[in-house]
């Protein structure tokens, strides 16, 4: 017993029937032979349709394959069989092409903040039809944790992304089902920082952007401050508060969880009378640098000097009487400011009027 089979591949689509037609023969004599016990491997639903004449009809359903969506071969081992003529086999080969399809995500391209969630829709279909493909599977290569949910008309994605720093993103979508191509999208995520607002107060009372406030020189200045990330709806913790000056510069501490405060002296070391710009600076990954501005309106002191010559006290309005040229006298002061006490490192000048 022979089989006459097709050499060259049967080609096919999926989800469809290849079909050939095989002759049983004799061995020897090449003349048909019929009827046979004919059957294959196939592992998919396949037919035989015996034509009475030693020609046989097989179809084989292609459903579901290829399963990797590419163009995949497969041998078919064909099984014959007769009472007196013994058995036989022989093999065909199928190729099977996956069915043409479409994938759309609704788009291409994200600029979100940081510890936002990104919302993604995505559907998958025939290429001939538009048809959705139902029953398929999506998958997400993605940084961050994320959330697939399937719909009647393909998939919402939900990517977050916590714990992400910022920077330049690719979330690559995959679309697939058995007997079709693999799809594929990509998407561009682009995260930013997130932006803050700060809450300050100077010595318990809390202001606004550039307030002014009156100062004098040697008070103690307490300021506390709070940074409110607006996406999060929460307090900041770990930060870095810095407040600046033209010749000063202090890190606040965070005293507790999102509580942060400094004290510092208005000296005349490192501020001057009238205004002084301040700036407090806010800076933590993820989250934009915040500059929040006010000023100090420092008034000059008033200076008294108390003056003692030759030992002796003498006020603005005392005269220096009974001296004659040549006379020697010592003349010592000291100079006072209310707030500071007497003052260190200054220079008084003595005068000679008329």
């Amino acid at each position: 017993l022979a089989l006459e089979v097709p050499h060259s591949a049967l080609e096919g689509n999926a989800n469809s029937i290849i079909s050939c037609r095989i002759n049983t023969t004799g061995a020897i004599s090449g003349t048909k032979i019929y009827p046979v016990n004919l059957t294959t491997d196939w592992f998919n639903p396949f037919n035989i349709t015996d034509h009475n004449n030693g020609t046989y009809t097989l179809d084989f359903s292609t459903v579901n394959i290829p399963a990797s969506g590419f163009l995949e071969s497969y041998n078919i081992e064909i099984f014959a069989n007769k009472t007196n003529y013994g058995s036989t086999t022989e093999f065909i080969t199928l190729l099977v092409h996956p069915l043409s399809t479409v994938a759309h995500v609704n788009t291409s391209l994200v600029s979100v903040n940081s510890n936002n969630v990104i919302n993604l829709k995505v559907n998958y279909t025939k290429e001939s039809s538009s048809e959705i493909i139902t029953g398929s599977n999506c998958t997400v290569t993605w940084q961050g944790s994320l959330l697939i949910t399937p719909v009647l008309d393909g998939f919402n994605i939900q990517l977050y992304t916590t714990g992400l720093a910022v920077d330049y993103y690719t979330a690559l979508i995959k679309l697939e089902k058995a007997g079709y191509e693999d799809a594929f999208e990509s998407v561009t995520i682009i995260i930013i920082e997130q932006d803050v607002n700060l809450t300050v107060s100077v010595n318990s009372e809390w202001i606004v952007e550039n307030t002014l406030m009156p100062s004098y020189f040697q008070q103690t200045i307490n300021i506390s401050a709070r940074v409110y990330a607006v996406i999060d709806e929460e307090y900041l913790s770990g930060g870095t508060l810095t407040l600046l000056s033209n010749n000063f510069q202090k890190k606040l501490t965070e005293i507790q969880s999102s509580n942060f405060s400094t004290s510092f002296i208005l000296d005349g070391a490192n501020f001057s009378s009238n205004i002084n710009n301040m700036f407090l600076r806010f800076e933590q990954a993820n989250y934009t640098t915040k500059i929040f501005p006010f000023q100090f309106f420092i008034s000059a002191p008033t200076v008294n000097i108390s003056v003692q010559i030759d030992r002796g006290k003498w006020l603005e309005s005392d005269l220096l009487d009974d001296r004659s040229f040549n006379d020697e006298f010592q003349i010592s002061c000291r100079a006072f400011v209310d707030v500071e006490g007497y003052l260190s490192g200054c220079y008084i000048t003595f005068v000679n009027g008329e």
